[in-house]
């Protein structure tokens, strides 16, 4: 696709734009890095434990089925321990040994792992389920910066009650459902990802939709985003 032309002009307002964004976010989080992915990836968001699981390789996958592949920066970087810290919780020392271990043990290899910045955005820009992370000065063309989202915490549960066939029968279980929780911590739509028979699944539901939440939040702004509860049912 051919690029459209930009005057000097819409150079600068672009180039002060880009600036401007990069200090409200890097405020609002406190990190001196974003995470990128290529551009045609769906996602707008990711928790910190998500970026967590995919770097660890514990999410191997993107929503649409698409591989993760995560590029990691190299052990002596100050951005890498400063994500390793933000996002892990843990320090680069210590994911260099959760690596070792799960190399030794033969179950898993480490991220691609790259000398510069400029050979993370270029990995990204080709590979349509990269992931990275580069400081907020390096070059962003051709990628998309991912802000990181701190997840609902919800603040008001309602128990389900048990249906009477269920009852009768004595079943128990879980059911697991998906909720998206708008910005003002309310449950807007519910998908179920695991039911349960006799009327279990439509009472999680129900129960569910009178939860109340603290709404994720971005950047320092409530934002609307999905979380996975799971609702037990025990006699």
């Amino acid at each position: 696709m051919p690029k459209s032309k930009i005057s000097k002009f819409g150079v600068w307002l672009l180039a002060f734009s880009l600036v401007s964004l990069t200090s409200f976010l890097v405020g609002a989080q406190q990190v001196p890095f974003f995470v990128i992915v290529h551009p045609d990836n769906d996602a707008e968001m990711l928790s910190r434990q998500t970026v967590s699981d995919i770097f660890l390789k514990k999410t191997t996958k993107w929503a649409d089925n698409l591989p993760a592949e995560p590029v990691d920066l190299s052990s002596d970087s100050a951005i890498r321990e400063a994500f390793s810290i933000e996002v892990h919780n843990r320090s680069t020392a210590n994911i260099k040994s959760h690596w070792q271990k799960q190399i030794f043990s033969g179950a898993q290899s480490p991220p691609l792992e790259v000398a510069a910045e400029e050979e993370a955005v270029a990995f990204v820009r080709q590979h349509r389920g990269a992931i990275a992370y580069v400081s907020t000065s390096a070059s962003f063309d051709d990628v998309k910066i991912i802000p990181l989202v701190n997840p609902p915490v919800v603040i008001k549960k309602v128990a389900p009650s048990y249906s009477q066939r269920a009852l009768r029968f004595r079943v128990e279980g879980d059911v697991v459902l998906r909720l998206q929780i708008t910005e003002e911590g309310k449950v807007e739509h519910v998908t179920v990802l695991k039911g349960l028979k006799y009327g279990l699944t439509e009472e999680a539901v129900r129960a569910v939709k009178k939860w109340r939440f603290e709404p994720a939040t971005s950047s320092g702004m409530a934002v609307s985003a999905d979380i996975d509860v799971t609702v037990n049912f025990c006699l």
